[in-house]
């Protein structure tokens, strides 16, 4: 299924990150095959990317979320949003992510 709305560089970033899966659903996440991330196409066919990221208070790890961000038309990644749910433990994320790409 191809809904993207990319063109140019974009458009191949795009193939890239989705090769090797058969078949996409909007706003379901997937494991990108070829470059190792998290990603889900919205129902306008933007490209999100989800990161893994570390919170810092003080120099400590509080904890741990995800950061939702969009490829752009022009094939830069911009920041969303994080995402609202905070992990306590790197475990916690990753059984979170398994469930996602479940």
């Amino acid at each position: 299924m191809n809904i993207a709305v990319y063109t140019g560089d974009a458009a191949a970033t795009y193939k890239k990150i989705q090769s090797g899966i058969d078949e996409i659903f909007i706003n379901k996440v997937y494991k990108s095959k070829t470059s190792k991330c998290l990603f889900y196409i919205n129902n306008k066919g933007f490209l999100h990317i989800l990161q893994p990221e570390r919170e810092n208070y003080n120099g400590r790890i509080t904890g741990y979320y995800l950061t939702d961000s969009i490829l752009s038309r022009d094939n830069m990644i911009e920041y969303k949003k994080d995402y609202t749910r905070k992990y306590k433990t790197i475990e916690e994320l990753q059984a979170a992510i398994l469930e996602m790409i479940a």
